[in-house]
């Protein structure tokens, strides 16, 4: 769900107005995966964790669980580790680089649509 809601937020209106604001964030560091407009923090992270809550009908606490680890992943995909998850920080740089790939979480979807570098 993230990588479909991320890829509308590239188009050029949200990218302008919304998007854009993540990305030009001068220093990269743990922090910068949660610095995004207040629009995009509402309407695309907490959208995005509340319906996935409620499509697998998880309770408040397993809510309040899915959310952090979201905010854990937003954070690892921006610390210029060298350890290796689903994503590597490398690619999630690229993203923030040329805005066209690497658009998900676990590269699972940007794999199927064509968008992985």
């Amino acid at each position: 769900m993230y990588y479909s809601i991320h890829r509308v937020l590239h188009w050029r209106l949200l990218y302008r107005r919304v998007h854009r604001f993540h990305h030009e964030t001068q220093q990269d560091g743990l922090l910068t995966g949660l610095d995004v407009h207040p629009l995009e923090y509402v309407f695309a992270q907490m959208a995005t964790e509340l319906m996935s809550a409620w499509m697998v009908g998880a309770t408040l606490p397993e809510l309040c669980f899915l959310s952090s680890v979201a905010k854990i992943f937003a954070m690892y995909s921006h610390s210029r580790s060298d350890a290796k998850a689903w994503i590597s920080v490398m690619e999630h740089e690229a993203h923030h680089h040329d805005g066209r790939h690497n658009f998900g979480v676990t590269g699972l979807m940007d794999w199927a649509f064509g968008t992985m570098k």
